[in-house]
């Protein structure tokens, strides 16, 4: 059978106030939720007080009667406890007490606060370690008969406080008696938590795990002022810009830093680089490596459209079997293309599959800038030397591997991740996509202004 047990430090007012004739506070929700065994935690001055004339385990005992129940009661005594104030004190104490509370209890057993006798120190703890054990806990708060404060200007002396006379006369002892207890939910430290968590996911770039707790019940009051800001950044990291845009619908005129590119084909580069560099950011250097191929492969196609006044797909490929291969009778309209590819290849050009090697073969041999040429260059050979290890081999994949494997003559120390973005976005910009540097900061931005939204 489920027992309930009330954990209860023992303040001025308990187990009744000098200055009216009602429950204080461990009597009252003893009084209200029947449990079946009382703990009391006494300092030096409440210890003091119950061995004169044992006011605290004599009221319980009084209950008991009057309930026509058994209540057990353990008493726990800290006489040397004067500084009752200490919070650091009390959380180490009440956290040992708490757990080998839980520790014993059944699954069905239920373990009540009472959070209004004591220190401020002591109610404080007690409601930090109910979130610590939010399933297994529960805090009750009881407000004053008059709805005020306690008067705690009680009496030092023992023998002014007659405990017999106070519980005859008690007030709350009879069957009309107000409930003055409040179960507190402590929604706002709820909140509280699970916002600072939120903040700290952002700034980690775990859009999809700070969406999922901005979506939890007792998040929705106040996560409706952000949550489809969240969104947003969740899919725009996943480059799902479609559902981006309806969610941009919906809400109308955002800031600029959700989406500072507006053309699809610019857009679609940009956004792709940004998701590169936070894979760095988040220190996921396989992914990042095994992700540059894509980018370098368009980004020499584009750079050959621009420099040479030529478009590769249309005028030297053709689309077979879900990708383009070079065709042949297209390619001999182009003499010196497939004199270069035939040169490099020492005339076992095969006119299969499309190569970003193709590609920078006829970058180096016919573009005049020498600029563009080393960029290719240096992110050819950096996806040679590294992406395809990582492609087909299990492998630690961290910054000093890296720049380990992508030594060569004319970087003998190596490339760092860093690095490697950098030359990304001078070679997206010799394609022709210019973006500023202050939209390659556009996550950021758009970091802090989710944050600031988050009240």
């Amino acid at each position: 059978m489920a027992k309930k047990i009330l954990f209860s430090p023992v303040g001025g007012t308990d187990p009744m106030p000098e200055s009216n004739y009602k429950d204080g506070s461990m009597i009252h929700i003893s009084r209200i939720y029947k449990p079946d065994l009382v703990i009391l935690y006494l300092s030096k001055e409440m210890v003091e007080k119950e061995k004169a004339d044992n006011r605290y385990t004599y009221s319980i005992e009084q209950l008991a009667k009057l309930q026509k129940r058994k209540i057990d009661y353990k008493i726990i005594e800290r006489p040397e406890l004067v500084n009752v104030h200490d919070f650091d004190y009390f959380y180490g104490d009440f956290r040992d007490i708490v757990k080998a509370l839980i520790d014993e209890m059944e699954e069905d057993d239920e373990l009540l606060f009472n959070i209004s006798s004591g220190t401020p120190a002591m109610k404080s703890c007690l409601l930090t370690l109910n979130h610590l054990w939010e399933d297994s806990c529960k805090s009750i708060q009881v407000s004053t008969p008059i709805g005020a404060m306690n008067d705690h200007n009680h009496s030092k002396k023992s023998e002014d406080y007659d405990i017999r006379t106070r519980w005859e006369l008690n007030e709350d002892n009879y069957e009309n008696f107000e409930n003055r207890c409040k179960e507190i939910e402590c929604i706002s430290l709820k909140q509280l938590k699970n916002e600072e968590l939120i903040k700290k996911l952002i700034d980690e770039y775990d859009y999809d795990a700070a969406y999922t707790i901005a979506t939890y019940e007792d998040m929705k009051n106040s996560s409706k002022h952000y949550i489809d800001y969240l969104e947003i950044a969740k899919h725009r990291l996943l480059l799902d810009m479609d559902k981006v845009d309806e969610i941009k619908h919906d809400l109308g005129v955002l800031k600029e830093c959700y989406c500072p590119v507006q053309s699809m084909d610019e857009r679609k580069y940009f956004e792709y680089v940004l998701s590169l560099n936070i894979k760095i950011k988040k220190r996921q250097y396989a992914d990042f490596i095994r992700a540059i191929s894509p980018i370098i492969k368009d980004m020499f196609i584009m750079i050959i459209n621009k420099e040479l006044k030529i478009d590769v797909y249309k005028d030297l490929c053709r689309y077979k079997g879900g990708k383009y291969v070079w065709k042949e009778e297209k390619l001999k309209k182009h003499e010196n293309i497939l004199k270069i590819l035939q040169t490099n290849y020492k005339n076992q050009f095969k006119f299969s599959d499309v190569s970003p090697d193709h590609f920078k073969f006829l970058i180096l041999e016919l573009v005049k800038e020498q600029d563009i040429k080393d960029v290719v260059e240096n992110l050819r050979n950096v996806e040679q030397s590294v992406r395809n290890i990582t492609a087909h081999e299990i492998v630690s994949v961290t910054e000093d591997f890296i720049q380990k494997k992508t030594k060569c003559r004319k970087k003998p120390e190596g490339y760092t991740s860093k690095q490697i973005i950098d030359d990304i976005k001078k070679a997206l910009a010799y394609a022709g996509i210019n973006i500023s540097a202050n939209d390659y900061n556009s996550y950021k931005y758009m970091n802090e202004d989710i944050k600031s939204r988050i009240k």
